[in-house]
């Protein structure tokens, strides 16, 4: 999680755009279930390629 002045995001990788919505979805029914009073703005969900990846050996 990345805080910022206005509030914060997170940053998920997933390999597809089909894991990417299942992530979403999931995390969408956390906040529901868990955090509802924040009143969090809904998902913004961007994809693109990768640039850099780094790997542990």
């Amino acid at each position: 999680m990345i805080k910022t002045e206005d509030g914060g995001f997170t940053v998920t990788h997933a390999k597809t755009e089909k894991a990417s919505a299942a992530i979403t979805a999931k995390a969408r029914e956390w906040v529901v279930a868990n955090a509802r009073h924040l009143k969090a703005k809904p998902a913004k969900v961007m994809g693109g390629k990768v640039s850099m990846s780094i790997a542990a050996a």
